[in-house]
């Protein structure tokens, strides 16, 4: 094969002899794009010696084509409106390419994925931190209701057991001794006072019974929060751990056709040297019946 398929162009596109000084072999394209086809050329024979096969006649015989030529794989190449041989690959030279290939695709596939888990890491670490801060926050705030509940609590009870204290004095004295109206007044006056600031006390220690039932219920909301922060940092690593399954499940995918098509490599190659042997097995034969027939005749 001195030339292959015209595209585009009307000029012969010459080719290298390991691929055209062949015969009986397959031939097949593979366009990548509309400027870039393979041509795969697998197995057949070359013609690579002559032998006397009698009656003066010298014959060319065909050898089959050996490693690393078996396989040849041709890039055809169009540029400024014409075609050109590109890289020529043997039988040693496409696997490494193929593997090239492969790990190029397989390096792309894996860089996307990993700014994918990049982002869901940095949003995970985003949100953890929140959940920390508002962890702290509330524990803060918690201590301090704390702190501010047990003070006004001692504070009251204080005020109330001096209250009680003075009411019992007052009234112990009123009846041991004979006192004058202005006097009983006086300490019905004072009396009235310490009920009413009895009952102011009363009234700030049930503000600050609102102030501690508000403080719980910002801490439950809180809490809440904080758990369903947790939930979804669960459901995130579970989404890591699903991809992490489907890259390992590609790779064996990948190295499982990598492998099919190296079996498959090998049952052409093997087809193609029986169909050679065979037809370079009754060739022979029917050169040597000529010269046979033609004394019989005479």
């Amino acid at each position: 094969m001195s030339s292959f398929c015209v595209l585009y162009t009307s000029k012969s596109i010459p080719l290298p002899d390991s691929v055209t000084g062949r015969y009986a072999h397959t031939v097949s394209s593979f366009v990548l794009d509309p400027n870039h086809v393979f041509l795969i050329i697998v197995g057949g024979a070359v013609q690579n010696e002559q032998k006397h096969v009698g009656g003066g006649v010298m014959k060319w015989f065909a050898a089959h084509v050996t490693d690393p030529n078996i396989t040849m794989v041709v890039e055809l190449v169009f540029n400024d409106g014409q075609w050109s041989v590109g890289p020529v690959l043997d039988s040693v030279n496409i696997p490494l390419l193929y593997e090239v290939i492969l790990k190029e695709r397989k390096k792309k596939y894996m860089t996307d994925k990993e700014k994918e888990l990049q982002v869901i890491n940095e949003s995970l670490r985003h949100d953890l931190q929140v959940a920390r801060i508002n962890n702290q926050s509330l524990q803060e705030a918690l201590l301090e209701t704390q702190s501010l509940s047990e003070k006004r609590m001692l504070t009251l009870e204080t005020q109330l057991l001096e209250t009680k204290t003075l009411l019992t004095k007052r009234k112990r004295d009123q009846e041991d001794s004979p006192h004058s109206d202005n006097f009983k007044k006086l300490k019905t006056d004072e009396l009235e006072e310490s009920v009413e600031e009895k009952q102011i006390m009363t009234g700030e220690y049930e503000k600050l019974n609102a102030i501690v039932t508000d403080n719980e219920v910002y801490i439950t909301e809180l809490l809440e929060e904080k758990t369903q922060v947790e939930e979804q940092l669960k459901e995130k690593q579970i989404i890591i751990n699903d991809f992490k399954t489907t890259v390992f499940e590609k790779d064996a995918y990948i190295s499982k056709l990598v492998k099919e098509k190296s079996q498959q490599q090998e049952r052409i190659t093997f087809q193609e040297e029986q169909s050679i042997k065979e037809t370079s097995s009754v060739e022979v034969q029917f050169n040597y019946l000529i010269p046979s027939m033609g004394k019989m005749l005479a």
